[in-house]
Order: C-alpha cells, then sequence, then structure tokens
C-alpha cells in the first residue's frame, strides 16, 4: 500500500494542479474567442486576396524542390 501512496499526489496538490488547469481553459476560451470575432471582422475579399495563386504555386515548387534534394542528400 505505501507504493501505491507514493504514487498519488496529495489531494492539495491535485486541487492546485485541477485549479490551475481550469485557469488555462478559461485563458484559452478567452483568447479563441477574441480571435474568432477578429477573423469574422474582416471581410471575406480581405481573406482571399492574402494569399495568391502565383504565391501558392511558387510554394508548392519550392516544397516539392526541398523535398527532392532532401531525397537525394538522405536517401
Amino acid at each position: 500500500m505505501n507504493s501505491a501512496a507514493a504514487k498519488f499526489p496529495s489531494f492539495e496538490q491535485f486541487r492546485a494542479d485541477i485549479t490551475k488547469l481550469v485557469g488555462a481553459a478559461q485563458t484559452f476560451q478567452q483568447q479563441t474567442a477574441a480571435l474568432l470575432e477578429a477573423l469574422r471582422s474582416q471581410s471575406p475579399a480581405s481573406r482571399a486576396a492574402r494569399i495568391t495563386r502565383a504565391a501558392a504555386i511558387f510554394a508548392a515548387l519550392a516544397a516539392l524542390l526541398a523535398g527532392y534534394l532532401i531525397g537525394k542528400v538522405w536517401p
């Protein structure tokens, strides 16, 4: 029984950890709500205009080239 008791934290430590977890969850919810509000306030046209088709194609080609070169170095 002593080995089992040594594995579990005390109730006070468990309670403190749960309190920290609740605080972190509340902070996460607040930050998520603020982010969603900021995203909703932008118009759909401005969101779509951020990444152009040319930039997307360039990024895809760069990724393919990088993958090819990495494959040559580390077969």
